[in-house]
């Protein structure tokens, strides 16, 4: 509620200003341009959804099953099932026939192309998300229909966002994958191994396991560039995370790009005293080459404190004697006072200046006024 507080009244404060000039305040181009609304639309329906669709979950075990049947392993399977059953040719194809795209679709030609450029990791998950668009489309579209959406945009974005997530179960089928969580505590780098998926594939899975008799930890996962723009969120749980802006600077998320490959763990605390343990890893979502290195991007997977001891990452971490990190929503959204790494003014405080004095932040303001 708190935060939808703020987010209202940034709607109120802005909306004259950018109806006028929508893209003069360029720190502000994603909240206002017209582009951004099927995103916010999309990522909304997940979340009423709690990001766990079981239609979906039902179909891809019983896909897997009959995919494995045969002892054949899974990746074989679906390369076989694209190749017999749907009579497409699936190509590696070079950079430079590939140069903007990772895969292409080509029903003319009855094949599937695929960069060179994409770990095994991410071939076999566009090879799933293929079969599944093929096989399962009107399952997809049945639930992207029942959702109400009116913008083509923001359809096609949900349709695109379901089959990942099919793909997502298909890889990672519900009740092996949440016994494997439990049996390796959560290991993601050890459970990527296990199922031939990617540390962010994995991650992200792990946000879905919320069947009602059968649930996983109630994670929360995002996904940041070195310049801190935000390109993937979700909370299962209390977190909270803004429809708009970077994350906190304090949070060690963004040290990965300094140590990529390692995992950092972390303690954090919300302004709501609400307590929180984190882990971020830096990954390269593809391969690169010379002039045009991998683009790379921050996971960033947390849940509430209470957790912790079902988690191998903080067995080493003594956490009633370790001191939580204080951090913040966003700098806009935030209200701690004397915050070094303050970028940005909070939306909803006066601000005041003192020629005679500099505080540790540029920009002080009116304190919250007690109740």
């Amino acid at each position: 509620m708190f935060l939808r507080l703020h987010e209202r009244y940034r709607d109120l404060a802005l909306s004259t200003y950018s109806d006028a000039n929508p893209l003069a305040d360029r720190e502000k181009v994603e909240i206002l341009e017209e582009s951004a609304r099927p995103v916010e639309t999309v990522r909304q329906y997940l979340h009423d959804n709690n990001n766990y669709f079981p239609e979906l979950d039902e179909a891809a075990t019983e896909l897997y099953n009959e995919l494995t049947k045969d002892r054949r392993t899974l990746e074989v399977a679906i390369h076989q099932r694209l190749e017999q059953k749907h009579e497409l040719r699936i190509r590696i194809l070079p950079t430079t026939a590939m140069p903007s795209s990772y895969r292409y679709f080509d029903r003319h030609r009855s094949g599937i192309d695929i960069s060179e450029l994409l770990h095994p990791t991410g071939r076999q998950f566009q090879l799933a998300f293929q079969l599944i668009f093929i096989e399962y489309r009107e399952l997809i579209d049945g639930l992207v229909a029942d959702a109400g959406m009116t913008d083509e945009s923001a359809i096609g974005l949900a349709r695109v966002s379901l089959a990942n997530y099919f793909a997502a179960a298909l890889l990672m089928p519900y009740d092996r994958f949440l016994k494997a969580c439990e049996d390796t505590r959560y290991d993601v780098d050890l459970l990527s191994h296990r199922f031939g998926t990617s540390f962010e594939q994995t991650a992200h899975r792990l946000t879905t396991l919320q069947k009602p008799d059968a649930r996983g930890i109630p994670f929360f996962f995002i996904r940041i560039d070195a310049a801190g723009n935000v390109s993937k969120r979700f909370s299962a749980g209390r977190f909270h995370f803004s429809k708009f802006g970077g994350a906190c600077p304090r949070w060690n998320i963004h040290r990965t790009f300094e140590q990529p490959g390692e995992t950092l763990t972390q303690l954090v605390q919300m302004p709501d005293d609400t307590t929180y343990v984190s882990i971020s890893k830096a990954i390269a979502r593809s391969r690169g080459y010379h002039g045009r290195p991998s683009a790379r991007v921050a996971i960033g997977l947390g849940c509430d404190k209470a957790y912790a001891d079902s988690l191998v990452y903080f067995d080493r971490m003594s956490l009633s004697l370790h001191e939580p990190t204080p951090i913040g929503v966003n700098c806009y959204l935030c209200d701690r006072q004397n915050c070094a790494s303050r970028a940005h003014a909070p939306l909803n405080r006066k601000l005041k200046f003192d020629a005679h004095a500099r505080g540790v932040s540029l920009y002080e303001f009116e304190p919250v006024k007690a109740k």
